[in-house]
């Protein structure tokens, strides 16, 4: 997620909250997002999910848009984990 006022997009936190409400248990999750500015929203989103009980098992950003190297990186990581 892009970050935005250094937050999250109102969009995002409005999922983010949802998500909350259903209670998930015994569930991994990975907060991934690309950049400009700043790299504020992934920490926050870790954060949210943490708060909603997940495990997190990655957090993934990259400036800008991510290349073929990056999107392959976080694929062979999320191999491993998963």
């Amino acid at each position: 997620s892009p970050t935005l006022n250094r937050n999250i997009l109102p969009t995002v936190a409005a999922w983010l909250t949802y998500l909350n409400g259903l209670s998930p248990k015994n569930r991994k999750a990975i907060a991934f997002g690309s950049y400009g500015w700043g790299d504020q929203s992934i920490p926050k989103i870790t954060e949210y999910l943490k708060t909603s009980g997940f495990d997190i098992i990655g957090t993934y950003k990259v400036k800008f848009i991510p290349d073929e190297e990056d999107l392959e990186n976080i694929r062979t990581d999320l191999r491993t984990k998963v």
